[in-house]
């Protein structure tokens, strides 16, 4: 809440995702992307950028992340951010 992301920004490996293997909420705060199998102890890096809306309260925001393997076996991620609003600009800052 509070984010939505950028969609052209997202990659996998520095890479854009293979055709189809990403689903977007219409309002852009969820994302599901399909990997394809990782070997024992492999990796995937996925980066995006994510507009805050305009109607983001002010405070802290959370990014969070989850991942799903076949097997079932979950592991969640987080990042935070500060936002400050200035009354007379009429501008938010971003710190974090």
């Amino acid at each position: 809440r509070g984010l939505r992301l950028r969609s052209e920004s997202l990659r996998v490996d520095d890479a854009p995702p293979r055709p189809g293997s990403v689903t977007v909420a219409a309002d852009g705060g969820r994302a599901t992307i399909a990997v394809d199998r990782l070997p024992g102890s492999g990796s995937v890096r996925i980066t995006y950028g994510a507009v805050i809306r305009a109607d983001a309260a002010t405070g802290q925001l959370v990014s969070r992340a989850g991942t799903r393997d076949t097997s079932g076996r979950t592991a969640r991620a987080e990042a935070a951010v500060m936002i400050e609003r200035e009354a007379i600009a009429g501008r938010m800052t971003i710190i974090g």
